[in-house]
């Protein structure tokens, strides 16, 4: 099963999916990721894990941070991941990188492809909405600019509706 769904998860259809969020796959097996997405502020990495009935996703975001900004930098992680619902932030000291870890599992117990590509559309969505306000508040961050607390809450506000 594992390598059943790995093999439809690195499909042409769910590869569409990726490209059409600006993620691109990494067909070399010199890098330790999966797909790759270059931005404003930083280089996005993803690696995923697949198994049985879950699909792990590892974010890597890579950018330097003067030192004198970390701690702004955990209030920053600390204030999304109370309100993050999709997964977590996390800092990691060993790489001096900051990750986001999202485990999603799937209802079914052979997932289909359709259904595959539909949970690769939502998550990349969600994800690609987060990082652009996350990318950001770190922006605000290097650039001299503290933010207050309310001042997250309106850059992270999900708006939904009809114009």
């Amino acid at each position: 099963m594992t390598q059943n769904l790995k093999s439809i998860i690195f499909s042409e259809d769910i590869s569409n999916i990726f490209l059409k969020y600006s993620w691109f796959q990494n067909r070399s097996n010199m890098h330790n990721y999966d797909f790759c997405f270059k931005g404003e502020i930083a280089d996005y990495y993803l690696k995923l894990n697949v198994s049985d009935k879950l699909i792990n996703f590892v974010y890597i975001l890579d950018f330097q941070l003067p030192e004198n900004k970390t701690y702004d930098l955990y209030e920053i992680i600390n204030y999304i991941n109370k309100i993050s619902q999709n997964g977590y932030f996390f800092y990691d000291f060993l790489d001096k990188k900051i990750k986001f870890k999202t485990i999603q599992t799937f209802s079914e117990k052979k997932p289909t492809k359709n259904c595959l590509i539909y949970f690769c559309d939502y998550n990349l969505s969600q994800t690609n909405q987060l990082f652009h306000k996350f990318s950001l508040a770190i922006h605000n961050l290097i650039y001299g600019e503290r933010m207050k607390e309310n001042a997250f809450e309106l850059l992270f506000l999900n708006i939904e509706g009809n114009a």
